[in-house]
């Protein structure tokens, strides 16, 4: 910290919804952080109340009793409640390494532009043993400021690029400028806060790899509606296709999205096909023939590039 004033607070915001027994391994690595100025909001869109809830001073817990509000108006309820200069989303089943929240915080100090700080972190598959993965962490590390418009190609370029939730940490400003995230979205509304981001603030990427995400088959995101996924990442992306400032030609750019995310949306549908055997599944193409999806130049992506094995476009970092 400089010279002798105290650290600014940190708002760890977790939006849950009927946690299970992750959920105290995740709380417990809050609480060991060495970045000690921290609360902890739990916002919980669980119909009851659940038993895992600590009794800790540090903790303020509340339940949507309106009903469920899904992931995004959960996250929403939480952080109206913080108080932090400094927000970190948290989700309920992932892990912090002791010094993360320090991590997170030190890299807001590279500028006074940035709005965001995103890690790189560890993904911890089911079964995992916690400790080993720990300990097979990289100590190299690089840490990358990205100012607005360059961000915003990026997130045209590699996708929502965090990943996830639990890797972002917001300044408070970012709530005063552009509000929150929408609720209406299901999926992406991740990916669309980010690129909303880069109008006003710049973001940091954190390269320590002292985040845990633990992937398992009873995650929120896997248990949500295709429909969703499609036509949010196509409202997404019809967005980053009309305001990027990439040095490409437009129909290269739109080639490359169709390449990019469009091939892997479309082998989800034939996935879908084959094991639902339901015709339902095809209507998601309609989806993909939306701008800047094009379902045509798709097929053809996904024959040349066999799958998403080979690019045959590329946009490198020297076009961004």
């Amino acid at each position: 910290m400089i010279g002798d004033s105290p650290p600014e607070l940190v708002s760890v915001v977790i939006p849950i919804y009927n946690p299970g027994s992750y959920f105290s391994l995740a709380i417990d690595s809050i609480l060991k952080q060495d970045y000690t100025n921290f609360e902890v909001i739990i916002s919980d869109d669980s119909e009851e109340r659940s038993s895992l809830i600590p009794a800790d001073p540090r903790i303020t817990y509340v339940r949507n009793e309106s009903g469920t509000k899904g992931i995004f108006g959960n996250l929403n309820n939480a952080l109206t409640i913080a108080k932090g200069t400094y927000l970190q989303i948290f989700c309920q089943d992932d892990l912090m390494g002791v010094g993360f929240l320090s991590q997170q915080v030190d890299c807001f100090r590279l500028a006074d532009s940035v709005g965001m700080v995103f890690s790189d972190y560890v993904t911890l598959l089911e079964g995992a043993e916690v400790d080993t993965v720990m300990e097979q962490r990289s100590r190299h590390f690089l840490t990358r400021y990205y100012q607005g418009d360059f961000f915003r190609n990026k997130l045209l370029v590699k996708g929502c690029m965090p990943g996830n939730l639990s890797p972002v940490m917001l300044h408070r400003d970012v709530i005063k400028v552009i509000g929150y995230f929408d609720d209406t979205m299901k999926y992406c509304g991740d990916h669309q806060y980010w690129i909303r981001i880069c109008d006003s603030f710049s973001a940091v990427y954190n390269g320590r790899r002292n985040l845990f995400i633990r992937v398992h088959k009873n995650q929120a995101s896997k248990m949500l509606p295709k429909e969703s996924y499609f036509s949010e990442d196509q409202i997404n992306f019809e967005r980053l296709s009309r305001i990027n400032t990439i040095r490409k030609s437009p129909s290269v750019i739109n080639w490359y999205i169709n390449q990019r995310f469009g091939v892997p949306h479309l082998y989800a549908v034939f996935r879908l096909a084959v094991t639902t055997r339901s015709l339902r599944s095809f209507q998601l193409l309609r989806i993909l023939n939306k701008y800047p999806f094009k379902l045509y130049r798709i097929v053809i992506m996904f024959f040349l590039t066999i799958r998403n094995k080979y690019d045959i476009i590329r946009i490198d970092e020297e076009f961004l």
